[in-house]
């Protein structure tokens, strides 16, 4: 009787582990598909192409800030 008890406990604690790895296996590929076919649409996408906006920059504000270089020791 103990024994048929302990069988039963093993075949419980495998089925366990076997829906448990199902499901990580489940979400580890669809989150793989997703990542796939997110890149996948960002490359195929013809707005992609278009140049990215410039960064401008005041450089007569940053020189008003009075800023100086450091000096290497080469000079």
């Amino acid at each position: 009787m103990k024994k048929i008890k302990q069988v039963k406990s093993q075949e419980l604690t495998f089925l366990i582990i076997a829906v448990l790895m199902l499901i990580i296996l489940i979400a580890v590929i669809s989150w793989t598909l997703g990542f796939l076919a997110k890149n996948l649409n960002m490359v195929l996408n013809p707005n992609v192409l278009e140049q990215p906006a410039v960064t401008q920059f005041n450089i007569d504000e940053f020189e008003k800030l009075g800023l100086v270089r450091p000096s290497s020791p080469q000079e």
